[in-house]
């Protein structure tokens, strides 16, 4: 299962085109989730409002009222923390495991991009659920009458990262940050294309390598073989 989840601010719609990539197509709506709806393959669309959105904006979406994928979910304005963890709380709960989620940060508080990396940290890790895409539709970015749309889930992968690290410093496990190392190796393909990586191909996988021996020599406790390694 596929969720979008989405915000609408409370200043009603703005009729503009959106392109996603290579610009050669664009979809068009009066808020972004109108043009997301069109581009994503999605089997549930959550639509987050306050009071103020819920009467200047999403009353003016007929469309999405029809659609029985798509539904309005109640949240506070957002004015201090404790209204921020109540959308937390109202999100989550809306989240089941294992879901695929496509978030959506256009529009709404500026506070917004920070509540949603901190959704995508809780549902990666206490709900196994995968984030896609976290998408903001440059509208102030226009060009030509087309605004890009610019897809921030790669910097989600720093949590992985974190939590691998942090796992290895602490507890000396470290085939999470190890098999990080190697999904960053380049591809046959690309080293085909870019010779000059090898290098990096070689020293990731050494690095790794050395990782995962050490990681083993803690877990049976070997500190010789320990230091030798990490020298």
């Amino acid at each position: 299962m596929t969720t979008i989840v989405t915000f609408l601010g409370d200043r009603g719609l703005l009729e503009t085109k959106y392109s996603f990539g290579d610009r050669t197509q664009f979809y068009t709506g009066g808020v972004f989730a109108e043009a997301l709806a069109q581009f994503c393959e999605f089997d549930r669309m959550i639509v987050c409002v306050t009071e103020k959105a819920k009467l200047n904006t999403w009353s003016k979406l007929v469309k999405f009222h029809s659609d029985p994928r798509i539904q309005a979910l109640d949240i506070p304005t957002g004015i201090d923390t404790g209204e921020m963890w109540q959308t937390f709380e109202i999100i989550a709960a809306e989240i089941p495991e294992g879901e695929s989620v496509i978030f959506d940060i256009t529009h709404g508080l500026r506070s917004l991009p920070f509540l949603v990396f901190l959704f995508a940290a809780y549902f990666k890790a206490a709900k196994n659920v995968s984030i896609k895409s976290i998408y903001y539709g440059a509208f102030e970015l226009k060009a030509n009458e087309i605004a890009p749309v610019i897809d921030l889930s790669e910097f989600i992968s720093m949590i992985d990262w974190i939590t691998a690290t942090t796992r290895f410093t602490e507890m000396g496990n470290g085939q999470a940050l190890a098999d990080l190392l190697r999904n960053e190796m380049p591809t046959i393909e690309e080293l085909r294309d870019r010779p000059d990586w090898s290098d990096l191909s070689v020293s990731l996988e050494n690095t790794a390598s050395a990782i995962e021996t050490i990681s083993l020599a803690l877990s049976i406790t070997r500190p010789i073989e320990v230091m030798a390694t990490s020298a």
